[in-house]
């Protein structure tokens, strides 16, 4: 099913439910592909019974040119998102998450998405990468003069991942 441009309705998605239990919402790269991708997951949340999931395509291909230059099999290598992972892919939209109120606004942003989570499995699955993907960022952060030291930087042989640690009690 397609929709004319970006421009999902309320109706076309009560119409889709009656024909599938999932569907896929596949628009442009560009950022009003993407904006309108976020748009249609909230058309697709007032629907019970009905999972919505994103193909994501890099920044201002469109479905049609990628699919000609990539193939089929380009087009089943693209990332594919569940709702809730879509929408903290696109809340990082914006934000320096090399710096602490980067991340600080990501964790917030991350926050408010993710307390619409229905199923507790998939919550905690979204928490799991949330806070790996935080890890990452601060373990390849740049030391700060903010208090914040990075332990282990990687330079001896230690299988133990990098850690790091603010100290906020002055301790």
């Amino acid at each position: 099913v397609a929709t004319l441009g970006t421009a999902l309705t309320p109706e076309q998605a009560r119409l889709i439910k009656r024909y599938a239990p999932e569907v896929w919402i596949s628009y442009d790269g560009d950022s009003a592909g993407q904006k309108a991708a976020l748009r249609a997951l909230e058309i697709f949340d007032t629907l019970d019974g009905l999972t919505p999931r994103v193909i994501d395509y890099p920044a201002g291909q469109d479905p049609d040119d990628y699919i000609r230059a990539h193939g089929i099999e380009g087009f089943e290598r693209l990332p594919r998102y569940d709702a809730a992972e879509y929408r903290m892919l696109r809340a990082r939209d914006g934000l320096d998450l090399a710096t602490q109120d980067g991340m600080t606004q990501y964790a917030l942003r991350c926050c408010a998405i993710l307390k619409n989570v229905k199923s507790p499995i998939d919550l905690e699955n979204h928490l799991r990468r949330l806070v790996n993907e935080g890890a990452k960022l601060a373990v390849n952060a740049p030391d700060k003069d903010d208090g914040t030291v990075t332990l282990d930087g990687g330079d001896n042989d230690s299988e133990e991942p990098d850690v790091e640690y603010t100290d906020i009690y002055g301790d």
